[in-house]
């Protein structure tokens, strides 16, 4: 459904190149999320990021005002969370921001969090070509053999065991590899229609003190 609707869609975030949408677990945003915290995502107007504190990219950034937990709809959204059918949110990976934006389900997220749950989720990215993950992958067992030859030496000077050593070169290797194959590519945007101008308008109607405080 979502694949659908994306490219259908008149005005979406869909850009030139393969684009995929897979299962991701938001539970690594959240655990280590304080209860207080949760509950400012829910009230928030604007969403935030927090760069300096979290330590992994997980921020999700809603696109409109969450809506009150004690609404219809979400409420509806609870009951299914309780029960373990609630359908996942859709999240698109920002690059340049190191975030995720809520694209779809703002009401099961607001479901799920008021409920103390992890909300199932989807996330829309752009893929990264072939090309630069080779280059990756090169490096990758270019390091390996270089820790392989590290460890012989070791094994051969008797300071390590033969098992141990080989065992965690060679899972480095695998979760060097398989995190190339999840490499996400730099998001991409269409220029604004109107040039310069037109951005300038826009982000002085969102804060008007905004452009004058950074000189741009």
């Amino acid at each position: 459904m979502f694949a659908a609707d994306l490219t259908t869609a008149p005005e979406g975030p869909l850009h030139t190149g393969r684009w995929i949408i897979t299962r991701h677990d938001a539970g690594e945003r959240f655990s280590h999320v304080h209860r207080s915290e949760r509950w400012q995502l829910l009230i928030d107007d604007h969403g935030y990021i927090n760069w300096f504190t979290t330590p992994c990219p997980w921020d999700v950034v809603p696109l409109r005002r969450p809506s009150p937990v004690d609404s219809s709809r979400v409420k509806a959204y609870r009951k299914q969370a309780r029960d373990g059918t609630l359908p996942p949110i859709l999240l698109w990976w920002i690059s340049g921001l190191s975030c995720y934006v809520l694209l779809d389900g703002h009401d099961r997220f607001v479901a799920a969090l008021t409920e103390d749950q992890e909300p199932p989720a989807l996330v829309l990215a752009l893929r990264e070509d072939e090309q630069a993950k080779d280059a990756s992958r090169k490096w990758a067992l270019q390091y390996y053999a270089e820790a392989m030859d590290h460890v012989e030496s070791q094994i051969a000077a008797g300071t390590a065991h033969p098992y141990n050593a080989f065992t965690r070169v060679n899972r480095q290797l695998g979760e060097a590899l398989k995190s190339i194959e999840g490499t996400w590519a730099p998001t991409r945007a269409w220029l604004i229609r109107g040039g310069i101008d037109a951005w300038r308008r826009q982000a002085n109607n969102t804060d008007p003190h905004w452009l004058s405080q950074h000189n741009v």
